[in-house]
């Protein structure tokens, strides 16, 4: 929401430092955060007792812990972890990327424990209020007192320490007959088999912007994230979507041993409609984008269309995932997709990156991103024995943006065309899900 602001008030170089940090700290909080969001959601699904309050108080004695040891080992290695690291970030940038580090963590455990304990309006005003407090911190910091690439970060700061206090004290249930380290050893244990998949993530998006500045330049990695905010759109509804979807899918599986098609067939709708989405957006990308950034963005809008498809791949995979999510045996898959996508990306990043810049970062980042949602497809598929068929959809949204870059002339007729195909297919599938579930 706040990327044509920042745009205003950040040349591409100032906005491509901050992503750079960003890129780098956001490997520490998925460190630090230790998969522990998804450890509360698969806790909360088994504990039958109505306040969860066993699981809460030992998830946030463990996030302390691994906060309070990773934010002193960070504080005492600066020097080789951020200033080794990083090109023109002084310390009062790198203070407040500590800082973000350390609430960032106990702010996704509770997002995730209000999705799954059914508080869809707590969750609403929680999010509103941070986004509200967002834009005032942005607006204060970098508009009020021009602290540009500072004032940036303060404003993320900010917004981290009071979300995480709250988040705590809201979590916490200060009573020692809560505490259990039988209970803490299993949150371990299943957090330990998605840490991979976590740190690999960073090997998608953290690695792609890290790398850009490296072997390209700072302005790049500004232009990049300026006109990712069309993914992001992407990234928003697939994000609403997952919300609601993860305990749907857990009930459902909960309840259901054998018969998994309605799975399959929401499934296969929602991915349906998030390449409707983005064919939508490729369609109106350039009047949007010209709106919303600043005119010396303006030379990478012809990247958009390829940094939607890479959104709309990475949302039909996150369709998929929760299936796995909830299978303790199956987990470590998981893990196994996304490590295999974040070494494509890193091999063939480097390589790209160094010797196209931006168009190489996005292929890059689109083909790793492919790997790992055909992989998770195609577990989640084999656990519920449907096939999800959904080919048809990667070749659409694939063509529709490979046209729109290349040949942006023929990009109108493309896409109607491809959003007519969906339509009917869409239809065809709802009628044979009312058949099957009557």
């Amino acid at each position: 929401m706040l990327v044509p602001f920042y745009t205003f008030f950040l040349s591409p170089h100032e906005f491509g430092l901050v992503n750079q940090i960003i890129a780098l700290h956001s490997i520490y909080i998925l460190i630090l955060s230790f998969s522990l969001n998804e450890t509360i959601a698969k806790g909360i699904m088994e504990d039958k007792s109505e306040g969860k309050k066993v699981i809460r108080m030992n998830i946030v004695l463990l996030n302390l812990s691994l906060v309070a040891f990773g934010a002193l080992v960070l504080l005492i290695f600066k020097d080789w972890f951020y200033n080794n690291l990083l090109e023109g970030a002084d310390d009062n940038l790198i203070y407040c990327s500590l800082i973000i580090v350390a609430t960032t963590p106990i702010f996704f455990i509770y997002q995730k424990y209000l999705r799954m304990t059914g508080e869809p309006m707590h969750f609403a005003k929680t999010m509103i209020g941070f986004i509200l407090l967002q834009v005032f911190f942005s607006v204060f910091y970098l508009y009020y007192l021009r602290l540009g690439p500072l004032g940036y970060m303060l404003a993320m700061g900010s917004v981290s320490s009071i979300f995480g206090i709250y988040s705590y004290a809201k979590l916490a249930v200060l009573r020692k007959e809560y505490i259990s380290l039988s209970e803490m050893k299993k949150h371990l244990i299943y957090s330990l088999k998605l840490v991979p998949h976590s740190i690999s993530g960073w090997g998608m998006n953290g690695f792609t912007n890290y790398s850009l500045g490296k072997l390209g330049n700072l302005a790049s990695v500004g232009i990049l994230n300026a006109v990712n905010i069309v993914g992001v759109l992407i990234n928003v509804f697939s994000k609403a979507i997952l919300d609601a979807l993860q305990p749907w899918i857990y009930q459902q599986l909960k309840e259901n041993d054998k018969d998994y098609s309605v799975i399959k067939y929401i499934v296969t709708l929602l991915c349906s409609l998030m390449v409707i989405l983005g064919i939508f957006i490729i369609l109106f990308d350039e009047i949007f984008l010209k709106i919303a950034l600043d005119e010396k963005y303006y030379h990478g809008i012809k990247y958009a269309p390829l940094l939607v498809l890479n959104s709309v791949i990475l949302a039909m995979g996150s369709m998929t995932v929760y299936v796995i999510y909830y299978f303790d045996k199956k987990v470590k898959f998981v893990s196994i997709s996304t490590i295999t996508g974040a070494i494509i990306n890193i091999v063939l990043g480097y390589y790209l990156i160094k010797n196209y810049e931006i168009i190489g970062a996005i292929v890059g980042l689109v083909l790793a991103n492919l790997a790992i949602t055909i992989i998770k497809s195609a577990i989640s598929s084999k656990i519920i024995k449907l096939s999800y068929n959904m080919y048809d959809l990667y070749a659409i949204i694939t063509a529709v943006a490979i046209v729109s870059y290349l040949t942006p002339e023929f990009k109108i007729i493309t896409n109607v065309i491809a959003l007519v195909y969906l339509g009917i297919r869409c239809l065809l599938l709802i009628k044979k899900m009312n058949h099957e579930q009557q």
